[in-house]
């Protein structure tokens, strides 16, 4: 496994889908082609229309709306585009019922995949997976701060298969972020800590098929990951060094996880 840093820490302050093919190392030898400017760019969030916030996303120079009916919210977390069709991962809810999982293809009415929230989206062969969470509101502190979701992986004809903990501990809060599907089988970048561990140290890592963990170090934080000829490579955040433990952001680095191979847990 290797870990190439980068001394500068990537924050994403929106959420932009672009599509583009490069390398960046650390590495002065290695030739990096021109950036690809053929890419649709989609920027997604909500808008108000000055009673509630529904989900929307703009491109193209056009702002669009997706539609719920009867609903009283909705909200988009992820835009994906495939053959000319766009996706748009998320959840809607009603003043009588709690939030639903679903997603968009061009702006249709939503395909709904159950009580929860869709997180991330991808598309191959035809095929739609949604990485999504229920809302556990019992993992909830009395203050309502979040505890702990069980999260899940969802494609057409399978019901939900959900995420395991490391080691199936039930002290270990997992985080997925991001889902991408290769050849049929199903990796998604994340990161999980120790909830009795009051530093919250963070430990990246992914998730396959099965729902199975795989160690990636730590303290880290995996957010994404993406196939090149069949390689897979995992883009994060990693610190070293006390710094992390008193809170000093910029201890934070960019790095990338080149063929990660580490421990399954």
């Amino acid at each position: 496994m290797k870990i190439k840093i980068f001394k500068k820490f990537l924050l994403l302050v929106a959420g932009v889908l672009f599509f583009f093919s490069c390398e960046i190392g650390n590495n002065p030898n290695k030739d990096i082609p021109d950036p690809d400017s053929n890419f649709n760019v989609y920027v997604y969030g909500n808008y108000n229309d000055g009673t509630n916030w529904f989900a929307y996303y703009w491109g193209d120079g056009y702002r669009y709306l997706l539609p719920v009916r009867m609903a009283s919210g909705s909200s988009v977390h992820r835009v994906a585009s495939a053959d000319g069709n766009r996706y748009a991962a998320g959840e809607f809810w009603t003043k009588d019922a709690d939030d639903e999982a679903c997603y968009w293809i061009n702006e249709k009415d939503p395909f709904v995949i159950g009580p929860g929230c869709a997180l991330d989206i991808s598309v191959t062969d035809d095929a739609v997976y949604v990485l999504g969470h229920d809302y556990d509101y019992s993992g909830h502190s009395e203050e309502g701060i979040r505890l702990n979701y069980n999260y899940w992986y969802w494609t057409s004809g399978m019901t939900k298969l959900y995420l395991k903990k490391p080691n199936n501990n039930p002290v270990f809060f997992i985080y997925p972020q991001s889902i991408e599907v290769n050849n049929g089988d199903v990796y998604i970048a994340g990161y999980y800590y120790d909830s009795t561990d009051p530093a919250k140290v963070t430990t990246a890592c992914y998730w396959n098929t099965n729902g199975q963990c795989t160690d990636l170090g730590g303290p880290a934080c995996a957010y994404d990951l993406v196939f090149q000829n069949g390689d897979m490579y995992v883009a994060g955040g990693y610190v070293e060094g006390i710094n992390y433990y008193l809170g000093n952001d910029t201890a934070w680095m960019s790095c990338l996880w080149e063929k990660p191979n580490a421990d399954k847990r």
